[in-house]
């Protein structure tokens, strides 16, 4: 478990690799069919300022990942927010983002609300872009949406991945880095859509990364990257998948 501020450390995994460390380069989730983030939080929503999101794992740029929110509603109560957002473009358009969301609580509509059927106050988080499908999934604990998409993705190639913010980057200005608070204790990025895999397998691959169980080789092999977050230093958050891509904690001089 890592646990993250607004102000704190963050941590990013470039999408190429120019010593060939990787065997599996995080890029390939732009060539793959699907890819999937996955995620176990525990939200400070006492720390986070309203109005600000926080990005719990993300791509920068046009910011495509799993983020967090809270909003001060006109009735003077908080609303807060788990969701999703994916930047699409149309031929002769301006890219879009497409964006899901599922609320802890809403003061204005209980239709999203999230069943907290984990009994706890973490939150398993799963978000899929399935583009063979063209869909979007989010996946909130037992709370499921999905939305339709034309067009592609975005163009990332110059991007990196982030973990505990949208962008960590000394150049983007901190109101435009996003930095999430709360705790990660697991996450990891797959080049499948993990929730359909999970209905074909009876919902087991998910819930045994998730519980620490054994996990399905198919998952392993997909995996861009993975970690438990019980073996990490100073510098960086190793690798489970073996596949060399570990998260790096970011400094201006490393870049």
């Amino acid at each position: 478990m890592i646990s993250f501020t607004k102000d704190g450390d963050v941590y990013f995994l470039p999408l190429s690799n120019k010593h060939g460390l990787s065997t599996k380069l995080p890029d390939e989730i732009f060539n793959s069919d699907s890819f999937s983030m996955v995620v176990r939080v525990k939200i400070d929503w006492d720390s986070m300022e309203e109005d600000l999101p926080g990005g719990i794992i993300a791509i920068n740029g046009m910011h495509t990942g799993i983020k967090v929110k809270k909003s001060n509603h006109s009735t003077g109560e908080i609303g807060r927010y788990i969701q999703c957002d994916t930047w699409i473009e149309n031929p002769n358009e301006e890219a879009k983002p497409l964006s899901l969301s599922w609320w802890v609580e809403d003061p204005n509509s209980v239709d999203k609300q999230i069943d907290k059927s984990l009994g706890s106050d973490y939150e398993d988080i799963i978000f899929v872009v399935n583009k063979k499908e063209k869909k979007v999934k989010l996946k909130v604990n037992d709370n499921y949406l999905e939305e339709s998409f034309t067009g592609d993705m975005v163009d990332y190639k110059d991007a990196m991945i982030w973990l505990g913010c949208c962008n960590g980057l000394a150049i983007c200005p901190k109101e435009f880095q996003w930095n999430y608070s709360g705790e990660i204790l697991l996450f990891g990025i797959f080049l499948s859509d993990v929730i359909l895999d999970d209905e074909i397998e009876n919902k087991k691959i998910m819930y045994n990364f998730l519980n620490g169980k054994k996990l399905d080789s198919t998952l392993v092999e997909n995996a861009v990257c993975f970690s438990n977050l019980k073996e990490f230093n100073k510098f960086k958050i190793f690798d489970e998948s073996e596949h060399g891509n570990h998260f790096v904690k970011y400094n201006e001089e490393w870049i």
